[in-house]
């Protein structure tokens, strides 16, 4: 008797008995996850396959998205068998079947590298920006970056001398800026009024005396 002859209640009895008679035979095969899913299209709608172990292969919207590497092995040998409804999706088929199962996470897998480029981009952009404002300048302003004080390499000792000229030691005086200063002779000694020599106290002690 064909299976379409059946109700369906007892086409799920039978394939309920298929299944045990297939676990009964085989043990249940070991999870191995793909490391990419792979997504297969049967022509047949509302129906379902069974690996050799049992486990039911269910297609939605003639779609099953394979994760196990049990479920890719099973599959792919079934196409190269020449299964007359079952090949490999298409890239649109897949499309399709994203935004129907998970419509917010495909949109959000679609705009991310977009939107992370464009932040990278501002971020990159304000981290230049902080680090040329945090360059040195020099004296009156100006970028060093090509001066002294941005080269690297360069002893302590030749960069002050570098920044010094205006203010070395010259002979005759000492030079500040543009103006040179000489530094003016010490004041005479004093010489002290009064009482110089012992012949001074004698002449007093006589003049007194008298």
């Amino acid at each position: 008797m064909s299976d379409s002859l059946l109700d369906p209640m007892t086409q799920r009895a039978m394939q309920g008995d298929q299944q045990a008679t297939l676990r009964g035979f085989t043990q249940p095969f070991k999870f191995r996850k793909a490391d990419q899913p792979v997504f297969y299209r049967l022509a047949l709608k509302d129906v379902c396959m069974h690996r050799e172990d049992g486990k039911k292969i269910s297609f939605i919207q003639n779609i099953f998205q394979a994760i196990d590497l049990n479920d890719i092995a099973y599959l792919n040998n079934q196409i190269d068998e020449s299964h007359p409804h079952l090949r490999l999706a298409t890239e649109e088929e897949i499309q399709q079947y994203k935004m129907l199962t998970d419509p917010r996470g495909t949109i959000e897998a679609e705009i991310r590298p977009q939107i992370e480029d464009e932040i990278r981009a501002k971020l990159e952009a304000e981290i230049r920006a902080e680090m040329e404002l945090k360059q040195p300048t020099g004296i009156e302003g100006e970028n060093t970056t090509a001066s002294s004080w941005g080269r690297t390499g360069i002893r302590d000792e030749d960069k002050l001398a570098e920044t010094t000229n205006d203010y070395k030691l010259k002979p005759g005086g000492v030079d500040v800026g543009n103006a040179t200063f000489v530094p003016s002779a010490p004041p005479p000694a004093t010489t002290l009024q009064g009482i110089q020599s012992t012949s001074d106290i004698k002449t007093a002690a006589a003049t007194s005396g008298t």
